[in-house]
């Protein structure tokens, strides 16, 4: 059922753009309908605001950017979510534990290395290794100067690094597998 809503080139974003939208809020959320979520808000209040944009040629880094602080509220709440369900029983959450480990057991041990970053080492790595853009392009988005992009990514990557080779000692020690 596609009605007037869904159309996203009614607030500006061709079908293209929506779609880089959502896989960017993905790399925050980790969820496809979050991510959905994060998305179509943020087009929202892009269109909403336009009127603050005084520079239409930066017209995609804002947009991306409300993308990126959006997700990260979803993010906030989807955690908050799962400290009140804490008290549900553990099997309930067991199967879809055991499921995500069987499936990629290494990516969901980078997803926890990365989620446990600081937000501005998590937004930089993110948007360098996995959105795959330019360090300037990531200084439009974080607001920030280029060397300080550079180095909330270095010290992202050290911290990766530091979290993976803990990871895959733990997987050495005797007896496991």
């Amino acid at each position: 059922m596609s009605g007037q809503n869904d159309d996203p080139t009614r607030w500006g974003v061709s079908a293209d753009q929506r779609q880089r939208l959502v896989q960017l809020a993905y790399r925050f959320v980790w969820n496809r309908e979050d991510a959905e979520d994060a998305t179509q808000d943020a087009i929202i209040a892009a269109h909403e605001k336009r009127e603050e944009l005084r520079d239409e040629s930066k017209w995609w880094p804002w947009v991306r950017r409300i993308v990126v602080r959006r997700s990260l509220l979803v993010r906030r709440q989807a955690a908050r979510r799962r400290e009140s369900d804490s008290a549900k029983p553990w099997f309930v959450y067991q199967r879809v534990a055991d499921d995500a480990i069987e499936r990629n057991e290494r990516l969901a041990g980078m997803r926890r290395a990365i989620d446990a970053l600081p937000d501005r080492q998590r937004m930089a790595v993110t948007l360098r290794y996995l959105e795959q853009m330019s360090y300037p392009e990531i200084a439009e988005i974080m607001e920030l100067s280029e060397t300080t992009v550079r180095v909330h990514v270095c010290h992202g990557l050290e911290s990766l690094r530091s979290a993976m080779r803990e990871t895959e000692a733990v997987g050495k020690e005797p007896g496991s597998r």
